[in-house]
């Protein structure tokens, strides 16, 4: 570390004394009161003309500042200005700093360009950020979605305000970008699994089929949405297990969000016996669940018939319930269920259950007693 430090104070000592045109090598034969005068004579020509550019940067911030307040300008609108301005200062003094101590008019002139170059992306960059997030809070989308536009749109104007800026210097950019669009092929198909969900992720979340607390039903995965990332769609299901879902599998499966709506309808089957009344059995059950309060009576409960079973006739009983109360859904049809059993069996209604009746062609020897 002493060594690097030693080889830096020779390196900067040594363009000292080239800018006052005197060779390291013949320090010996060197006038030292002429080399003084040369260098305070730099000194006060670096001063005067740093004082001129902070003087100059001083009164256009103040005209800025004046500007703000009578045409009642916001400050973030002025603020790439400002920074613009110390931007041309600093750049400024370090012009003068580095035309002082003998650097050549080619390389100030390249770091000059360089830094310009560099400043018209960064203003290009904030300006393009803040409407980018004006534009997506109109919109509504998703935060993913819009940290994920951010980041690719900061990585693009880095990329290609970092190759203007090496541009300036002679670098071939050409070559750079050819070699990184190969390590970007490569890189596409060593991980296309991942961009495959990646994309599915992006589609999601602009599509919205489902948000946040929804309770969905994706193959056999049912639960309620948890988090949406960008890779992946996580569910809480009703036993509180976290089932994790590869965006890809989401965005090629059927879909079904129980939530999606204000009401869902559910339907329930019952029996009654043949010999018992259709109407009867209606009247009852839907009597017995307008007093049940775990579903929503508008709309009012239905029965109606489905069909006429092996041992009696089929009904089927219809409810509705609130998104907030789907997650409930299995305790609640249990409850629905004992309360048309019993429903039916205080009206002394019958509930059938499957008969199997043996018939046989000959007699059936019955033992003595």
């Amino acid at each position: 570390m002493s060594q690097f430090i030693q080889q830096l104070h020779q390196a900067f000592t040594d363009s000292l004394l080239y800018a006052v045109g005197v060779s390291p090598l013949h320090l010996e034969q060197v006038d030292w009161a002429r080399v003084g005068g040369m260098l305070l004579s730099k000194l006060v020509v670096m001063l005067v003309l740093l004082s001129m550019v902070w003087l100059l940067y001083v009164g256009f911030r103040s005209s800025l500042h004046m500007l703000e307040r009578r045409l009642h300008v916001a400050s973030e609108w002025l603020s790439p200005l400002h920074q613009a301005l110390r931007f041309f200062a600093l750049l400024s003094s370090g012009i003068v700093v580095l035309s002082q101590v003998g650097i050549a008019a080619e390389s100030v002139q390249a770091i000059a360009r360089a830094a310009i170059a560099g400043l018209v992306f960064y203003v290009f960059w904030i300006s393009t950020l803040r409407f980018l997030s004006r534009a997506l809070r109109r919109f509504q989308l998703e935060q993913a979605i819009h940290q994920l536009l951010r980041n690719i749109l900061s990585v693009m104007i880095v990329l290609f305000g970092f190759a203007a800026v090496l541009a300036q210097f002679g670098v071939n950019i050409v070559s750079i970008i050819a070699g990184l669009g190969i390590v970007g092929l490569a890189v596409g198909f060593a991980a296309q699994s991942t961009l495959a969900n990646f994309i599915a992720g992006i589609t999601i979340l602009i599509e919205r089929p489902f948000r946040i607390g929804d309770w969905v039903r994706i193959n056999n995965n049912e639960g309620k949405i948890i988090r949406i990332a960008l890779r992946t769609t996580h569910l809480k299901t009703r036993d509180n297990i976290s089932v994790i879902i590869p965006n890809q599998t989401v965005a090629s499966s059927v879909l079904v969000n129980l939530t999606a709506r204000p009401l869902s309808r559910f339907d329930i089957e019952c029996r009654i016996g043949y010999a018992e009344s259709i109407p009867q059995a209606r009247e009852v059950i839907r009597a017995r669940l307008a007093s049940f309060n775990r579903i929503l009576h508008s709309p009012e409960p239905m029965v109606t018939t489905k069909a006429l079973g092996d041992s009696g006739v089929i009904l089927l009983v219809r409810f509705w319930l609130s998104p907030e109360l789907i997650a409930q859904l299995p305790m609640i049809s249990e409850q629905v269920l004992e309360e048309i059993k019993h429903a039916l069996n205080d009206a002394n209604i019958e509930i059938p259950y499957p008969h199997l009746r043996l018939v046989s062609s000959e007699p059936v020897n019955q033992s003595p007693d």
